[in-house]
């Protein structure tokens, strides 16, 4: 999900989701960096809409990586063409 693909992750919809803090929470790699400002700053991630973002793109739990990669390959516009 961090390479470039055909297919975009809607962030909008990403946003409506009420699972990503509690994903964010109980994930070991984000569980107190999501909790505290500034562990946030010091692992250079800025919070915005209860989403974690290095570089401009997504941090994805990785409890939230499977749901992700079905969705993205289960959509008419998912997986492989030809």
């Amino acid at each position: 999900l961090s390479r470039p693909t055909t297919q975009q992750l809607n962030v909008h919809s990403l946003k409506r989701n009420p699972d990503w803090p509690n994903s964010y929470l109980k994930d070991p790699e984000y569980q107190q960096i999501f909790q505290q400002p500034e562990k946030v700053r010091q692992q250079g991630l800025v919070k915005k809409d209860n989403l974690l973002y290095r570089h401009h793109r997504i941090c994805i739990p990785k409890s939230m990586v499977p749901d992700l990669l079905r969705s993205c390959h289960s959509e008419p516009t998912g997986g492989h063409f030809g």
